[in-house]
């Protein structure tokens, strides 16, 4: 993240010698400690002073036996939470894809799951018909809320050539990304 983002900066504290910086920069709660193990992804930009705080473990998940890394999503999720510039996950709608009835923004159907992953790693959900609606203004930033993807979720139906050329105008703008989920029998 450092390498990719310049506002992103990778601190190691030490326990012992940094104790007065994370006892004046991290107000604890009841129950809550920092310890050696303890992951902080903080922000401090716009004079905010927010931050979000992890054990060791929880970057990690087990099944079967075999440990996998979830770093990548946690880290994400909380800088994406704490920046409060999400990006944006567009669930195509109007072709028999199966994310619920149009106009309603809280059933994703069969996607209720995917979409749900989309919101726990911080983007916003939302639903999109593109026989209808464009999709909103280019973002000239470089912000991460700059970014944005379009799923395709089971569409029985064909586009029609606007569409298609709705959706291949988006894919071609900087940080967007087309995601297809289909049938392959259909």
């Amino acid at each position: 993240y450092e390498k990719e983002f310049p506002f992103i900066k990778v601190k190691q504290l030490d326990m012992n010698e940094d104790a007065d910086y994370i006892r004046d920069n991290f107000t604890l709660t009841i129950g809550s400690v920092i310890s050696p193990l303890t992951v902080v992804i903080e922000n401090r930009s716009n004079g905010l002073k927010n931050y979000r705080t992890y054990n060791r473990d929880d970057f990690f998940t087990i099944s079967n036996d075999v440990m996998y890394f979830r770093g990548d999503d946690r880290f994400t999720s909380s800088i994406l939470s704490l920046s409060g510039d999400n990006p944006v996950a567009y669930f195509v709608e109007g072709h028999g894809e199966n994310v619920g009835p149009a106009g309603d923004e809280e059933n994703f159907a069969d996607a209720s799951r995917f979409a749900e992953l989309f919101a726990e790693l911080g983007y916003v959900v939302k639903k999109i018909d593109l026989s209808e609606e464009d999709f909103p203004a280019e973002d000239d930033s470089d912000s991460i809320g700059g970014a944005a993807v379009v799923v395709l979720y089971g569409p029985k139906n064909d586009f029609t050539g606007e569409e298609v050329n709705r959706l291949r105008e988006f894919v071609n703008r900087k940080n967007n990304n087309l995601m297809v989920f289909m049938d392959p029998g259909v």
